[in-house]
């Protein structure tokens, strides 16, 4: 008998309390920074548009690489298949620069 172990199972993912715990902390303090912009206050509203705008780069970012990749994908399709063949690989030994010479 062999010694099988079971396949791991990716459909329900699996959290730990801490991570939860974590993750809930992290909510209930954007959400009073978020109620504190809300009341007018200049530091929170600061945090806001801080956080707004790194939020906004990264979109930008994940746009410019999202059409980066269409138009490699549309390049590669379109060019394609490159024949195999070795960079290094000639019909001939490379040119000398310097012509041996016999020791004496």
């Amino acid at each position: 008998m062999q010694n099988e172990q079971p396949a791991k199972s990716t459909l329900i993912p699996r959290f730990s309390l801490r991570w939860m715990l974590g993750f809930t902390a992290v909510a209930a303090v954007f959400s009073l920074v978020l109620a504190q912009a809300a009341n007018h206050q200049a530091w929170a509203i600061g945090v806001v548009i801080a956080l707004s705008s790194l939020v906004l780069v990264f979109g930008i970012y994940a746009w410019f690489f999202a059409v980066a990749w269409f138009f490699a994908l549309v390049r590669r399709n379109s060019a394609g298949q490159p024949k195999a063949s070795s960079p290094f690989a000639s019909a001939g030994p490379p040119a000398q620069l310097v012509p041996p010479r016999q020791p004496e």
